[in-house]
């Protein structure tokens, strides 16, 4: 007899897809293909965007670990990378996919809702604050938003969309399951730096 899956275990198959273990791959790939299909513009608009967004992540969790370290109560020290690289990621390949496409809004509408529920397991699994998801949501989707003032005027990608789409497939199929140590090598730099970070007030308990 077939029994439901705990909630837990259904949280972490979501929250796999936002793993950087699985967006930066997929990221990398498509913008050689882009590139390899002469769609510069393209390839550059999603090299910011996923770009962007993982550096932005990576300069907030380094600034705010090496002056909090650990939690001890604070609702904001580790932005969420899974929200944001999702929101710059598949937002980017939404955006570009469903250009010329009837239907755009629908597909547009689908990536959001995966976003969204790739956001929300981070806070299911307790991984995050909502203070760090809504972070990180707003920085992935603020480059999203970039990506489509950087490709706007470029053609429809027909006849390169069904390519660029087995490939993102493909890469999904490959690391979905991978789990990247980059939150454990973010923590040992932010270790480093703690108690030589001249932007941290050590009396002041900000973002507690």
């Amino acid at each position: 007899m077939l029994t439901a899956a705990p909630p837990h275990l259904l949280w972490r198959l979501i929250t796999d897809f936002g793993d950087s273990a699985v967006t930066v791959p997929l990221a990398l790939f498509c913008v050689a293909y882009l590139l390899l299909a002469r769609r510069h513009r393209a390839a550059l608009a999603l090299a910011l965007s996923s770009g962007g967004a993982a550096l932005v992540i990576l300069l907030l969790k380094l600034a705010l670990q090496s002056c909090l370290p650990g939690r001890n109560g604070a609702l904001l020290t580790s932005p969420s990378g899974h929200a944001a690289l999702s929101a710059s990621v598949y937002g980017g390949l939404a955006l570009l996919l469903s250009q010329g496409l009837p239907r755009r809004p629908l597909l547009l509408t689908a990536t959001a809702l995966l976003v969204a529920g790739i956001a929300a397991s981070r806070l299911a699994l307790k991984a995050h604050t909502p203070p760090e998801i809504l972070l990180g949501l707003l920085v992935g989707g603020g480059f999203a938003l970039l990506m489509a003032r950087l490709i706007c005027g470029e053609p429809p990608f027909h006849p390169q969309r069904g390519s660029l789409l087995a490939l993102a497939a493909l890469i999904l199929l490959a690391t979905y399951g991978l789990r990247s140590p980059a939150e454990q090598i973010i923590r040992h730099m932010a270790h480093g730096l703690h108690g030589q970070a001249i932007w941290c007030d050590q009396g002041s308990g900000a973002f507690r």
